[in-house]
């Protein structure tokens, strides 16, 4: 597993809130279908909203903006076995998946509205991950992905997730509406503001780290929604440099990333470094 510091610039995207109540349990991990909503409440079509926040492209740099929130907000809770997603106009929508001393942990709507995440807990301890296909009044997952951490969507309708595993370690994954794992890294990472793209810790030398007469070190994004991925080099300032330690990646308005490193010289073998910066802008390859 590759691992690197604990400090983070981890940005997420905005919640809608929930009432929390008690319910359900189950342990099924297929995706039974969600009962067809009551007669008393009308099929909920998708609110309206603003665009999508997806990524604007410029020749050599894109930039990733906070998700915005729905026009026409939605809340969901739990009431008895009953998951009540409702719209900004009172309309609602049921779903008789839960029973009665499940909780729910937390929900998560889509930037459109259309699709709902809800992690919760029955009467056994592990947490449960559902998910809704709310335009069309189904589920179309449950499952365990047996560790807690953070929750997202991003642009493309696909759930980032990411746990700390101790000291110096973080794993994160991509899971699609049918709860399958896409991919999975045990490193370092820092997902943009929507949680498009996610920059992240590379692999031991020489993934990360290429000596010469003029040595670079690397890091890698990737396009969490297209499954591209490229590796961004980084020139330390240093020609005598030795080693370089990623400490963090905070993403810019515009779309570039300011890279904090520790650079190391062969006076530093027993530890210290001098602390460096880089703004570096993400690569066309990446966006094709």
């Amino acid at each position: 597993m590759r691992v690197g510091t604990v400090t983070r610039a981890l940005v997420l995207a905005p919640r809608l809130s929930l009432l929390l109540g008690c319910g359900s349990s189950g342990d099924s991990h297929a995706p039974p279908s969600a009962a067809a909503p009551s007669a008393s409440a009308p099929s909920l079509a998708p609110a309206p909203s603003s665009s999508a926040p997806v990524a604007t492209h410029g020749s050599d740099a894109t930039t990733s903006q906070p998700a915005p929130e729905p026009t026409c907000p939605r809340a969901a809770f739990k009431n008895h076995n009953v998951l009540v997603v409702t719209s900004c106009d009172g309309r609602e929508q049921r779903f008789k998946d839960y029973d009665r001393w499940s909780s729910i942990d937390e929900a998560a709507f889509s930037t459109e509205g259309d699709w709902l995440f809800v992690r919760w807990k029955g009467e056994k301890p592990a947490l449960r991950l559902d998910i809704y296909d709310v335009a069309h009044g189904k589920r179309t997952a449950r499952f365990i992905p047996g560790f807690g951490g953070d929750l997202a969507w991003t642009p493309g309708h696909r759930i980032y997730h990411d746990w700390g595993c101790g000291t110096e370690c973080l794993v994160w994954r991509v899971y699609d509406t049918s709860g399958k794992k896409l991919h999975e890294e045990g490193a370092l990472v820092w997902p943009s503001p929507d949680h498009r793209y996610a920059a992240f810790a590379a692999g031991p030398p020489p993934d990360s780290w290429v000596p010469g007469p003029v040595p670079t070190a690397f890091f890698r994004v990737r396009d969490l929604d297209r499954d591209r991925e490229v590796r961004i080099p980084i020139v330390p300032r240093d020609p005598t440099a030795v080693g370089l330690k990623l400490e963090s990646c905070a993403w810019l308005s515009d779309g570039r990333i300011d890279v904090g490193y520790l650079l190391f010289n062969e006076d530093d073998a027993r530890g210290g470094g001098t602390s460096e910066h880089q703004i570096v802008a993400l690569p066309t390859e990446l966006m094709r």
